[in-house]
């Protein structure tokens, strides 16, 4: 008896969770601000703010500046893609990203969202060095890479005005710009970032105008924008960052001003608390560190500091070129004529429109 209780039980308990309805997918939204993701149906979007419908607790607006990545509900393909370009995995991503047909997604929001990532992609590939080839097999001119990804991104910027992407794309844009040498064309999308009412994306319009007047040389404008990042109202995960950073780049004009020992210490702290995982910001501290050790004639400690990024750091670009120019004037200096022509070909290879480039020339 007891035996047949139990499996009716069992059957009944079967019944039920074949019949129950199945648990809707829901949108899952990782923000700067908290640990956990927010889950939801994304309701709408706009430059500045995203409604999200939390079930058991109704509609919550979040800030586009807050916002560090978006899974939308169901497209797994568009998820691995975007899992893959955060990871740097750039030309994986975007061979995942070909393979979505838009016609066949039935949310206009995740349209635009493949349709931001390919330009992302393409842009982030285009930065890197490492375009496909042409038609004919040659290695497509990376000038002629970074033209052809900023339209890109400007077409998707006409398309979708209304993009959360807003700001990330026009500074996507400026970074473009940046690596073909027009500065000041890349201040005037980095500009855009100040009409954001966010505190944090006000202050990255701050950090990405000085380093643009940096590269130009302009170290006293670029210390006001440091400065200014350094005292605006920043905070969480993000605006840490961007303290980090700016902090950094005030060092180039701390060294030039003759306060290089204050530098050294300054990047040194920032070496000894950073994640092993964060390339960008290490590749720019050991530039940093390398720039004040030739300022100090240490050249020993310089050549450590630019190999370092040649050797573990190469993904970043901007950085990787200007950790090359310096190999090659070291390298130089040192009697090593060879390892200064190698550093010389990879810098001309990868990076021929770089300023860099320009300099050794």
């Amino acid at each position: 008896m007891t035996r047949m209780i139990f499996r009716a039980m069992l059957a009944g308990s079967l019944l039920l969770a074949c019949c129950a309805p199945a648990r809707a997918q829901t949108d899952r939204i990782k923000v700067y601000s908290e640990k956990n993701s927010v889950q939801g149906t994304v309701e709408s979007i706009t430059r500045n703010e995203i409604v999200v419908s939390v079930p058991m607790a109704g509609a919550r607006t979040i800030s586009s500046g807050d916002i560090e990545l978006i899974l939308f509900a169901g497209d797994n393909a568009l998820q691995k893609a975007q899992l893959a370009a955060t990871k740097g995995e750039f030309k994986d991503a975007a061979d995942l990203l070909e393979g979505i047909r838009p016609t066949e997604l039935n949310r206009e929001m995740v349209r635009a969202e493949v349709a931001y990532w390919k330009a992302y992609c393409a842009a982030k590939i285009a930065l890197s060095g490492q375009s496909e080839s042409d038609d004919s097999g040659e290695q497509k001119d990376p000038a002629a890479a970074a033209k052809q990804a900023g339209s890109e991104m400007l077409a998707f910027l006409k398309d979708h005005p209304t993009t959360y992407h807003y700001y990330e794309a026009n500074e996507i844009v400026g970074d473009l710009l940046m690596a073909i040498g027009q500065y000041e064309n890349a201040q005037k999308f980095y500009d855009k970032l100040s009409e954001s009412p966010s505190a944090d994306v006000k202050a990255r319009a701050d950090l990405l105008r000085g380093r643009a007047m940096q590269m130009e040389g302009k170290y006293d404008a670029a210390l006001a924008a440091y400065d200014s990042v350094l005292k605006s109202d920043v905070s969480g995960k993000r605006g840490d960052q961007e303290l980090i950073e700016a902090k950094i780049g005030r060092t180039y004009s701390l060294a030039s001003s003759g306060k290089v020992d204050e530098a050294v210490k300054l990047l040194k702290n920032i070496v000894a608390n950073a994640d092993d995982d964060d390339t960008e910001l290490l590749a720019r501290t050991y530039d940093a560190l390398g720039n004040c050790y030739r300022q100090l004639k240490d050249n020993k400690q310089a050549l450590w500091a630019y190999l370092r990024v040649d050797t573990l750091y190469g993904s970043v670009p901007e950085a990787h070129a200007e950790a090359l120019a310096n190999l090659v004037v070291l390298w130089e200096d040192a009697k090593h004529p060879e390892r200064a022509r190698d550093a010389r070909d990879r810098l001309q290879q990868r990076y021929p429109f770089s300023r860099w480039n320009k300099q050794i020339r």
